[in-house]
């Protein structure tokens, strides 16, 4: 295929390569970069296998569904966005009218076996067919374990709640770390 390739060699000689391939569907971009991989590239993917995404207030249990999946994307070397979705697909409890958001600068951190992901009060919109709903965020908190699979906590409050809501997401990269 033909492509664009475009590059610097910065100060102290490290090279910095990007390809744009316009085919097959829709592109690819290729970033070649010198150096140690960026921790948050590790866990940058979409997890959408053997998901699950339990909300409970007050620890009682409103709900939870399979529909569901959390796309992450790096942000920086060390931090991701986080977009949560499934909110509208809870069955079990309470009927919840939220749209997917997204969770922008959640540090990633190496641990034993794998990566944490953390971080303290954050603000974000969930858009839904019904409109926009203000989000305010407690925490997040999580891990991705060297094989794909993600655990993410999330704590907020949707426009005037006065408790959080506590949103629990499971899942995969891959079908085979599903097993």
């Amino acid at each position: 295929y033909e492509y664009t390739l475009e590059g610097s060699v910065s100060d102290a000689k490290v090279l910095t390569l990007k390809a744009n391939v316009p085919v097959p569907m829709g592109g690819i971009d290729i970033d070649f970069i010198q150096a140690e991989t960026p921790i948050a590239y590790y866990v940058a993917a979409i997890y959408k296998y053997n998901t699950n995404l339990a909300i409970s207030v007050m620890g009682s249990s409103y709900g939870s569904t399979e529909d569901c999946k959390a796309v992450v994307k790096r942000a920086s070397e060390t931090t991701v966005d986080i977009t949560l979705n499934g909110f509208g697909n809870l069955t079990g409890g309470g009927n919840m009218n939220l749209g997917d958001f997204t969770i922008s600068g959640v540090n990633v951190e190496k641990a034993d076996g794998g990566y944490t992901l953390s971080l303290g009060a954050f603000e974000s919109d969930a858009e839904s067919a019904s409109g926009t709903t203000p989000i305010t965020g407690e925490s997040l908190e999580g891990t991705v374990t060297a094989d794909g699979k993600a655990e993410i906590t999330v704590a907020f409050k949707p426009g005037s709640m006065p408790m959080a809501i506590t949103a629990v997401f499971t899942g995969n990269v891959n079908e085979t770390s599903a097993q």
